[in-house]
């Protein structure tokens, strides 16, 4: 015969278990929800962070085309000036690409030669072969030159060049 009381010892054994697997479970499953909505966050996160540099550099053309001194009513009417008259004559998207893209090229060449010209006159070395030389008061260099040796010299001498019109002079040692 079954004693009653090993069964109600057996019983509440077997309730205890199920619910230490049930609390389990239950975590397992929370565990999962954050987990899930942590990978959610990290993505709308990632989605505003591509939308705001989107508009930043929208803003950033805006500024390149002049227009940044239009009302923002002007800037969006021009817009839709252009896009009406895109759909008639798609064939001008690929012209006005194309000067898009130059005056975007027009830009850094000038951005790189005023770079090189905000250095001072006063001095310029060489590097030949990775060491520096002295090429003497007034010798000119070409701009490409500057730019490739001009941070090297600077590390290790500390003195500065500068670029006028895409050509460098290169000066006395700085006193």
């Amino acid at each position: 015969m079954v004693n009653p009381e090993k069964q109600k010892l057996k019983l509440s054994r077997m309730v205890d278990a199920l619910a230490k697997e049930q609390a389990k479970l239950m975590l397992a499953e929370r565990e999962a929800q954050r987990k899930e909505r942590r990978a959610e966050l990290k993505q709308q996160a990632k989605d505003r962070a591509a939308d705001a540099h989107r508009k930043i550099v929208l803003g950033g053309l805006v500024i390149a085309s002049e227009a940044d001194t239009w009302d923002p009513a002007e800037v969006v009417g021009a817009l839709l000036v252009i896009a009406e008259q895109l759909k008639q004559h798609p064939d001008r998207r690929s012209g006005l690409r194309e000067r898009g893209i130059a005056h975007l090229e027009a830009r850094k060449a000038a951005r790189n030669v005023s770079t090189l010209s905000q250095h001072s006159l006063r001095d310029f070395y060489v590097t030949t072969s990775g060491s520096p030389m002295s090429t003497g008061v007034g010798t000119m260099v070409s701009a490409p030159e500057v730019a490739s040796s001009c941070e090297a010299c600077m590390a290790r001498s500390g003195l500065m060049c500068t670029a006028e019109g895409g050509r460098a002079t290169v000066g006395a040692p700085l006193t």
